[in-house]
């Protein structure tokens, strides 16, 4: 495959994956307005922002940390929702994401099914033809899941209507890594400014809501909360497809299949990075802090990002 088509493809799940784990945070975070005080709203905000590490328009939502503050943020909740969503400035936002994928994917058109250029092309298009005023506050849930159910769908479309080949292939890679650097993100922002000082059920909950793992969890624990559980079941269950686990054996299955060779003797450098990430999450036991640890998992999930682009894409740059 052309590495320029293949690194359309990559970027393209990458892009959508982006968009529906922002479409879950904000919607877990619009269930809660009519519900939470001002200050746990404001913690929510916080730790939006800082999986991202970007900041809010209007400044910082809080002090240096979330106690320090017991207002609701300098800017409301309209407009984060509106600057996380809408705005077209912000890369980050539903909608840049969204609009990347579709162009990647208009870049790739005869690497994908028409089914799946039309539902990514389709859930764009009502995206851009939405509004705040006219979905604020009552239907914004109702918005989030159903962005939230059109890339499901359009990963189901890919799961069945697209020849399981390369192209296949690099659409699981950017997906999955996507999913693995943006669930380190989130927990590795809970434990560092959130986990400690507020740390209750009603906490847990909204992160497990956060990851789309909540009702993997009721089905293992119960109704139990603990946060052994909790981290426990995001880092290394391999069966919940939420988990750091699941993620990094689905790169490295793929990884398998795109290049056979790199999981014989001598290794190739991606797939040397991902057993070296592989053998962190799954059989070493943690070192130092959790949110060290947590760290480290960034820092080598982003340099497996990097070998990729190395070694599959550097011809199309």
């Amino acid at each position: 495959m052309i590495s320029r088509v293949a690194s359309n493809l990559y970027w393209m799940t990458r892009y959508l994956e982006r968009a529906k784990f922002i479409s879950q945070l904000l919607n877990v975070q619009v269930n809660h307005l009519s519900e939470d005080s001002p200050q746990t709203l404001s913690i929510g905000w916080y730790w939006i922002f800082k999986s991202f590490d970007i900041s809010p328009p209007g400044g910082e939502l809080l002090g240096n940390s979330p106690q320090d503050s017991d207002d609701f943020c300098l800017a409301d909740a309209y407009t984060l929702v509106d600057h996380l969503t809408f705005e077209k400035e912000q890369p980050l936002s539903v909608l840049s994401c969204l609009q990347i994928a579709r162009e990647n994917a208009r870049q790739s058109r005869e690497q994908i099914s028409n089914s799946m250029w039309s539902q990514l092309n389709r859930t764009y298009l009502q995206l851009e033809a939405s509004k705040m005023p006219d979905i604020w506050p009552h239907k914004m849930s109702d918005f989030y899941s159903d962005t939230i159910s059109s890339i499901y769908l359009f990963y189901g479309l890919s799961d069945n209507t697209l020849y399981k080949g390369e192209g296949f292939d690099f659409l699981q890679l950017g997906r999955f890594l996507e999913r693995l650097q943006q669930t380190a993100s989130l927990l590795e922002t809970h434990v560092k400014f959130i986990m400690g000082w507020k740390e209750g059920e009603k906490e847990l909950i909204s992160l497990l809501l956060y990851c789309d793992a909540f009702d993997f969890y009721r089905q293992i624990y119960t109704l139990d909360m603990k946060l052994s559980n909790v981290i426990q079941m995001l880092l290394s269950h391999p069966e919940v497809p939420c988990s750091l686990c699941f993620s990094v054996n689905q790169i490295e299955n793929t990884l398998k299949r795109i290049d056979p060779k790199s999981s014989s003797y001598p290794f190739n450098t991606v797939y040397k990075s991902v057993q070296s990430l592989k053998t962190a999450i799954t059989y070493k036991p943690i070192e130092g802090t959790l949110a060290e640890f947590l760290e480290n998992i960034k820092t080598q999930s982003q340099k497996i990002h990097e070998d990729i682009v190395n070694s599959y894409f550097q011809h199309s740059m």
